[in-house]
């Protein structure tokens, strides 16, 4: 019975061969594996660089390139922000043409809220009749007569 020795013997139902013919054929099976994923990556890399299109054929000169493989990128990026501010601020809070010949101007944007916020400025928009028709309404055309007010009851 158990003396409480080892003796080196013992009665186990692992095998020993088996579980190393396992590993080895995991070791096979994740060095195929690793074989087809190379090989697949080489081809998939072949395709793509044969979709790739030519160069073109004009000759760009060595100080237009990009340094590097990246892109061209602002050199001073908060310089270039600060002076598109300063030329949107200067079209905003100024008078200009924006088309001359139909007579269409542009003015500053403080004027345009301040022409917007007030409360007669359709009457400020439309021309003041001429001299002598004092009886035409403003805004319609000369000889034009006046429709007559529709009745609750009736249809336009």
């Amino acid at each position: 019975m158990d003396s409480g020795k080892w003796t080196g013997e013992t009665d186990s139902d692992l095998n020993v061969r088996r579980i190393i013919l396992f590993m080895a054929g995991m070791a096979a099976a994740i060095a195929l594996c690793t074989a087809i994923v190379f090989m697949f990556g080489g081809v998939l890399t072949k395709s793509l660089v044969a979709r790739d299109p030519k160069p073109s054929p004009i000759k760009v000169a060595p100080s237009e390139k990009a340094p590097g493989r990246g892109p061209l990128l602002q050199k001073s990026p908060a310089a270039d922000m600060r002076q598109m501010n300063r030329e949107q601020d200067e079209i905003l809070s100024s008078y200009a043409w924006a088309d001359r010949p139909a007579g269409i101007a542009r003015i500053p944007i403080q004027r345009a809220i301040e022409l917007a916020s007030v409360p007669s400025v359709e009457s400020a928009l439309v021309p003041a009749p001429a001299p002598g028709k004092a009886d035409e309404k403003p805004g319609t055309r000369p000889g034009a007569r006046e429709r007559p007010a529709l009745s609750e009851g009736t249809k336009p």
